[in-house]
């Protein structure tokens, strides 16, 4: 019997093992995406959000994060294209998730960027 049960449902085809394999390399990616971010690297930071969205592409707090990220990368740059992204971004995080916990910051970084961007070149 004890034989059986050996390596039930640990397979990588299995369906939830899938979602829980998916969900913690979002979570890893999420997590060196911060980091960078707190270092300053926004390429990178913005490779690891873009690789958290790829594993889970519901999640509000990756998109968020994201948008932040190309509000830093416009501040440094100064790249129309920037503030664009980080629009796109926030959008789809509070299309998401409207509720969350960013939400309040989320809609002040909107209105910031949508008075902001007819002055970009």
């Amino acid at each position: 019997m004890g034989v059986a049960l050996i390596g039930f449902g640990l397979s990588h085809r299995n369906a939830g093992q899938k979602r829980v394999f998916a969900t913690q390399r979002s979570s890893a990616y999420f997590g060196m995406c911060g980091c960078e971010a707190e270092l300053q690297n926004f390429l990178r930071a913005r490779e690891y959000c873009e690789k958290a969205i790829s594993n889970d592409k519901n999640d509000a707090t990756s998109f968020y994060m994201l948008g932040t990220v190309f509000m830093d990368l416009f501040n440094r740059d100064n790249r129309k294209d920037y503030l664009v992204r980080a629009q796109e971004s926030i959008q789809q995080a509070l299309a998401i998730n409207p509720d969350a916990e960013f939400a309040k910051d989320a809609k002040q970084n909107l209105v910031q960027i949508r008075e902001f961007l007819p002055l970009v070149r």
